[in-house]
């Protein structure tokens, strides 16, 4: 096989394997992870959490991957605004279970947990976990609508926390 041929071959087949992947469909992949803890009842939810604050996601920190599982993380900067367990600083770093994997054109989510949305504010719930701030459960972060008071509600539940 002459050299030319060769070099022709190589970038037909990587142009052949660039298009291929480019043309993937998009899709949505549901993770179905067990919790120890049902994180709908918002009072474990709060016990099981290191800390539980209401914040305003300022921005978009790029992904990276939990250590232990292959599945993307969403790092989000997040301006604390009223903390209800725990103490934070004034802007902290969430991950979020969940993320875009370019290669496969996927959507990795947390069962049919959305992700968050820059200058929306949301009660989180979070534990230390990789050296993150990470979203206990899918039922860690509650949007909160504009102007609804939630803060009263937040202290009396954390003060009525149970892990079990």
């Amino acid at each position: 096989m002459k050299l030319g041929s060769f070099l022709a071959g190589v970038v037909v087949g990587g142009l052949c394997v660039g298009t291929v992947a480019v043309l993937r469909p998009f899709q949505v992949q549901e993770i179905q992870p067990r919790y120890v803890v049902d994180g709908r009842d918002q009072r474990r939810l709060a016990g099981i959490a290191d800390h539980v604050f209401r914040g305003r996601v300022v921005g978009n920190l790029g992904q990276t991957k939990r250590s232990v599982i292959d599945i993307p993380l969403t790092l989000w900067q997040v301006e604390v605004l009223a903390n209800y367990k725990g103490a934070l600083p004034a802007t902290v770093t969430v991950a979020q279970t969940g993320g875009y994997e370019g290669f496969t054109n996927t959507l990795v989510l947390n069962e049919d947990d959305a992700l968050l949305t820059i200058g929306h504010e949301y009660v989180l719930a979070v534990n230390r976990v990789d050296g993150h701030h990470l979203i206990a459960t899918p039922y860690g972060d509650i949007a909160v609508e504009p102007g609804a008071a939630v803060d009263a509600h937040w202290r009396a539940v954390v003060a009525g926390a149970t892990a079990s």
